[in-house]
């Protein structure tokens, strides 16, 4: 005797393309975290130091301020190369 049969099939492609894009998503949040508390952190720390020592001296010593200013334009120009390789990373 046949009492019943159940036939359930269920198309996931969209959920499992859903997920993708998740774990996705959760690899470039994790890159950007990390850029974010080391690379930038970092030149950002560097700046700041800079300027401390700027205003710590005060003085009109023009090989200092050339040479801190050239330390500022390095760091800054650093810290703008991580900021676009994190852009990329959130219009991939």
């Amino acid at each position: 005797n046949l009492v019943g049969i159940a036939d359930n099939v269920q198309d996931i492609t969209e959920r499992k393309e859903s997920e993708l894009k998740i774990t996705a998503q959760t690899e470039a949040l994790k890159k950007i975290a990390w850029q974010q508390s080391h690379e930038v952190r970092g030149r950002v720390a560097s700046i700041l130091g800079l300027v401390g020592l700027m205003r710590a001296e005060q003085a009109d010593n023009p090989i200092h301020d050339a040479q801190y200013l050239a330390y500022l334009s390095q760091a800054a120009g650093e810290l703008d190369q991580v900021i676009r390789k994190i852009v990329g990373y959130t219009s991939g």
